[in-house]
């Protein structure tokens, strides 16, 4: 249903899809928040509902998903609040995860170096606080995008560890305010 005119918001009752394994709102016009529900969809592989104007937070029941390479695709949108802990829960093997240009507020969560994405974009958000060290553990990460947030203190000598395994392709931490030695 990608690159429509669709309006209104994701009704709740799409959590009833448990056999639904992709989603793919992305270019339309939809408004309100992700519902809770998204939680309930066990086989989901593909979520995505990038450059439309959802807000509200994150839903943390993302996390109870346990699909293998799923993807998750909410950039451009207008998310707000902090990223769920929960989030690290899920089993998203080389797969993209991608909540870039959007309001998201308060820290990288440390969960998220359970992670195992091959991309990781959180840029052009107002995250602050430091980056966890956890991310160094992202064995299988090829791009990591934190530019354009609020973050501060060093870069963890955790994150050089990516570039010895030869997976990290892509790194830009910048506007930002980082400090200390490289």
């Amino acid at each position: 249903l990608n690159g429509n005119f669709i309006t209104g918001s994701i009704p709740s009752e799409i959590g009833l899809l448990t056999q639904l394994t992709n989603l793919n709102f992305d270019k339309n016009q939809l408004i309100s928040s992700i519902p809770t529900t998204v939680g309930d969809m066990s086989n989901m592989l593909f979520f995505s509902v990038s450059r439309n104007s959802l807000s509200g937070s994150v839903p943390s029941e993302f996390g109870s998903i346990h699909t293998p390479n799923m993807s998750i695709l909410m950039f451009h949108n207008q998310l707000s609040g902090t990223l769920p802990s929960e989030l690290g829960n899920l089993v998203s093997s080389y797969q993209p995860f991608n909540l870039r240009n959007n309001r998201l507020t308060g820290t990288i969560p440390s969960e998220f170096g359970r992670l195992d994405a091959h991309l990781l974009k959180l840029s052009y958000n107002s995250l602050s606080g430091p980056i966890p060290s956890e991310l160094g553990m992202l064995s299988s990460l090829w791009k990591l995008t934190l530019n354009h947030n609020r973050l501060s203190g060093s870069i963890p000598s955790e994150i050089g560890g990516l570039s010895l395994r030869k997976s990290l392709g892509d790194l830009n931490m910048g506007y930002n305010n980082l400090e200390g030695k490289i």
